[in-house]
């Protein structure tokens, strides 16, 4: 392997770890700080749907005016003692959301801005409605849960149409005002967990093209270093080249030979000497002539 190709290939090689390195380092940074940001985004919402949740629970539910789109809940009035539907004495119908209906409610208002959309489920084993009928891994967190050896969990998962969602899920404990509308589960315990879903495809989106513009900055980067590491190679090669041609020529006797000297650096200095050599091989040509 030649002088110019080690060089370029040593260097080059160097380089590129270099530039390898750092598109690591920001590819992990971005990715870190997109799942932080999902994180964050869910966690509050899930907090608030907590909040919100308690003080409807607490107050025992609340009748909404009935119109298109929303009714009386039939799981609710499947149960016994459960008024899940009155009437004013205007004769206007009310229906009763509990905290879970309610939750529903805000869920499908919020998907209606692509901006704020999120939506909203409470899986547990044996549900009333089968919008919570849990899925392996959301059943297997939720023995966890139940066990008391996580209080939440987050994944990213894929829907059946295909929108990628950041999925978070928090524990949901039983307390006195879930008892109303479910008798069966365990004061204290965890009978059920809040699960927001968060869908993220433009944001995954905005983070790919964000990634393909680093690639294509590194791309050019390391064109850039190539080339810069080709020409320092060329102009540390060709000197010491034109010094290997010089010395070819005099060992087949051409000893009218001089070397410009026009550098200021170890090549030039080894330049003076092959002058200072030739020189002297050209005196002693000369005295063995004689």
């Amino acid at each position: 392997m030649k002088l110019k190709t080690r060089m370029v290939v040593a260097i080059g090689s160097v380089l590129l770890i270099v530039l390898a390195t750092a598109f690591a380092f920001m590819y992990s940074a971005q990715k870190s700080q997109s799942e932080a940001l999902y994180y964050s985004q869910a966690k509050s919402i899930n907090d608030s749907l907590k909040l919100v949740r308690k003080v409807i629970s607490g107050h025992g539910g609340v009748f909404a005016k009935q119109k298109d789109g929303f009714s009386a809940n039939e799981f609710l009035a499947a149960i016994p003692g459960i008024p899940a539907e009155m009437k004013s004495a205007k004769g206007d119908k009310f229906a009763l959301m509990n905290g879970f209906s309610f939750l529903q409610e805000m869920s499908a208002i919020s998907q209606q801005d692509a901006k704020a959309a999120f939506s909203y489920r409470s899986p547990r084993e044996n549900p009333f409605n089968p919008i919570n009928e849990p899925t392996d891994k959301e059943l297997a967190v939720l023995k966890e849960m139940k066990a008391g050896t996580v209080t939440e969990h987050h994944d990213k998962v894929t829907d059946e149409n295909g929108k990628k969602l950041y999925r978070f899920s928090s524990a949901m404990p039983t307390d006195e005002s879930c008892m109303k509308c479910h008798p069966n589960f365990t004061p204290g315990g965890v009978d059920s967990m809040m699960v927001v879903s968060l869908p993220i495809d433009e944001a995954e989106a905005r983070n790919a093209a964000s990634m393909m513009n680093i690639i294509y900055v590194f791309a050019a980067a390391v064109i850039v270093v190539l080339s810069l590491t080709y020409w320092l190679a060329s102009r540390i090669t060709a000197p010491i080249k034109h010094l290997a041609d010089i010395a070819d020529r005099v060992s087949k006797g051409e000893l009218d030979v001089n070397i410009d000297v026009s550098r200021g650096d170890e090549i030039g200095e080894l330049a003076e000497a092959f002058n200072r050599l030739i020189a002297s091989v050209k005196i002693l040509s000369m005295s063995g002539d004689q």
